[in-house]
């Protein structure tokens, strides 16, 4: 079970907020609400933490997402990592008619329009449920068999001194493997992912070369982007 304090803090929103989020689970049949807070069902554990994801930040995340188009042109080639932002992308590249995927994302691989014109290539690799996202050493390998030109992604948490960091060592062993291989580094994150730092270093900030956030990011957060010389994008 989960109290909507712990869950209020956690994803940096209101209790209001987490109420409803939950109430509107409940109503899928995706967990059980108890007196101030919430119980998964043992059946569907896993699609709760992923809807319960999924329904924040909602508007925010659509628009980065569409942002984010304007950064793909016919004829790119993508590595595109699993994530609730990178799915509201996936279901937008339906208007382009000349693509290459790869992804590690199982979301990505449903979400992703079935256009013959666009390539589809799974990592494949140990499925981590909580992410849906796949990882582990052959996920690793199939990465490395690919050089693209451009890494769309997601993240945990950004913060000024940490860099780009991540609550999972698979994942943080994972993007590392994909920022080898690809020649442009494009992150999508909403405004609440800045600021926060997980256990598992990614990256430092200077390696991303474009950022697609919300108008909620702060000044400073905004001023030592800038300095490094990230385009960064207020969808």
């Amino acid at each position: 079970s989960v109290s909507v304090i712990q869950l209020s803090d956690e994803y940096n929103v209101s209790k209001v907020t987490i109420r409803n989020d939950l109430d509107n689970l409940e109503g899928k049949g995706l967990l059980i609400r108890s007196h101030g807070g919430a119980m998964q069902k043992t059946t569907s554990a896993t699609e709760s933490v992923n809807s319960f994801k999924s329904n924040l930040y909602v508007n925010e995340k659509k628009a980065i997402a569409k942002a984010a188009l304007s950064y793909i042109d016919n004829g790119d080639s993508l590595i595109v990592g699993a994530g609730t932002t990178t799915e509201h992308l996936a279901k937008l590249l339906e208007e382009f008619d000349d693509l290459f995927v790869i992804t590690n994302g199982l979301n990505i691989l449903l979400s992703l329009p079935r256009n013959e014109n666009i390539t589809i290539v799974s990592t494949g690799g140990n499925l981590h449920q909580n992410s849906m996202s796949f990882y582990g050493s052959l996920a690793e390998e199939s990465i490395e068999k690919y050089h693209v030109n451009k890494m769309i992604v997601g993240i945990d948490g950004l913060n000024i001194e940490g860099g780009i960091t991540t609550h999972s060592e698979h994942e943080a062993r994972f993007y590392k493997a994909m920022l080898k291989g690809t020649d442009k580094c494009i992150v999508l994150a909403d405004s609440s992912k800045l600021g926060k730092v997980s256990v598992h270093k990614i990256m430092p900030c200077s390696d991303i070369d474009v950022l697609i956030t919300d108008k909620n990011i702060s000044d400073d957060c905004r001023e030592y982007l800038e300095s490094l010389s990230i385009e960064l994008i207020i969808a």
